[in-house]
């Protein structure tokens, strides 16, 4: 039963309560008849107990004019509520917290014992269903962690959406911490590499984001183990330590140690990365052409035409800026530049003295 059936039922047993005229026995069995029509169509058996106890309410009652209920006969009229409804329900009444806690716990023991059954019985399709759906019925995800096993989902990929889904929703609405959570991602529980990176970095991106944790404290959960998926670790480390520098938090020399590429592995990412700090601090005169030149280098920026691209336009502004092209002839390598067609249209323009 919902709360709205429970309404239903107050305004067929208030009339007989606040009413002046005489309750017979036909009274009762009216309103026996109405209650059951009421609730025949949300039970496949409407218990005569159930009936009785509502229309004993009634008589019950009567001599003080009020719906304010014995707790014994709250207690029995939560039963046939929904857990969640039940919970709403007691809350309502005179029963002490503590009570009410106890026997919201013990509905969801005993819901618990039923699961198995209810899947053999087709009541839910799948235990994915089922934990969905006892998950929006208010059961927590520390309590439906235990059935979310290889035996009852064989598919790792619907495990780990699964799961992922039900971590997203507790740091979504702030029912768990990231603190909280990080202990139900290991990857035994999400199999599945991409998801299992997918989450790790919107979880990470959102605390930085909301300022509940820094970069500093970010750094030992962007790993290998955490998010084994190359590009989405590369991507997740690029923007952070973008974000850093240009909200000036941290300095190019700060930010150094953590561009390397065990943290950046994939190649593109970092070149572009290295390339646009570089580019940066050129532009801003924060550090000179020599001071950088250690840092464009095949390890740092190992995309050959990236890297060429960084040496031509610096080697270009150098020259427009008066340096005479045997103090530049140097740097104009196949090492630095790898792209024989960069360098040799280099050569020709300053030759030339464009």
């Amino acid at each position: 039963m919902t709360t709205t059936i429970v309404n239903q039922i107050a305004e067929l047993l208030l009339p007989p309560i606040l009413s002046d005229v005489q309750v017979t026995r036909t009274h009762i069995q009216n309103l026996q008849d109405q209650l059951r029509s009421l609730l025949a169509p949300h039970l496949v058996l409407v218990p005569d107990a159930l009936i009785h106890c509502l229309s004993d309410i009634v008589i019950r009652r009567r001599t003080q004019r009020t719906i304010r209920l014995p707790n014994a006969i709250n207690r029995q009229i939560s039963r046939y509520l929904s857990i969640p409804d039940a919970e709403k329900y007691l809350v309502e009444t005179d029963l002490p917290s503590g009570q009410i806690k106890d026997q919201v716990a013990k509905r969801w023991e005993q819901r618990e014992k039923e699961y198995p059954n209810l899947i053999k019985d087709g009541k839910y399709s799948s235990w994915e269903a089922l934990i969905r759906e006892e998950y929006k019925q208010g059961r927590t995800l520390k309590k439906l962690i235990p059935f979310i096993t290889a035996q009852n989902i064989r598919f790792k990929y619907d495990r780990s959406v699964l799961l992922t889904d039900l971590i997203r929703e507790e740091h979504k609405k702030g029912r768990m911490s990231f603190e909280e959570l990080i202990r139900f991602i290991p990857a035994q529980n999400i199999p599945y590499e991409v998801i299992l990176s997918k989450l790790w970095t919107d979880l990470i991106r959102e605390e930085y984001k909301k300022g509940r944790m820094s970069f500093e404290e970010l750094i030992p959960f962007i790993t290998a183990q955490n998010i084994p998926y190359e590009k989405i670790r590369s991507e997740l480390w690029t923007d952070l330590i973008r974000e850093e520098y240009k909200k000036g938090r941290m300095s190019f020399e700060e930010l150094i140690p953590f561009i390397t590429a065990r943290n950046i592995p994939y190649e593109v990412i970092r070149s572009k990365l290295w390339t646009d700090l570089i580019r940066e601090e050129y532009k801003k005169g924060r550090m000179s052409f020599e001071e950088l030149i250690p840092f464009i280098t095949a390890r740092n920026i190992p995309y050959e035409v990236i890297r060429s691209e960084l040496w031509t336009d610096i080697i270009r502004e150098e020259y427009k800026k008066g340096r005479t092209l045997d103090k530049l002839e140097r740097f104009i390598t196949a090492q630095n530049i790898p792209y024989r067609s960069i360098r040799s249209v280099l050569r020709r323009d300053i030759r030339g003295g464009n």
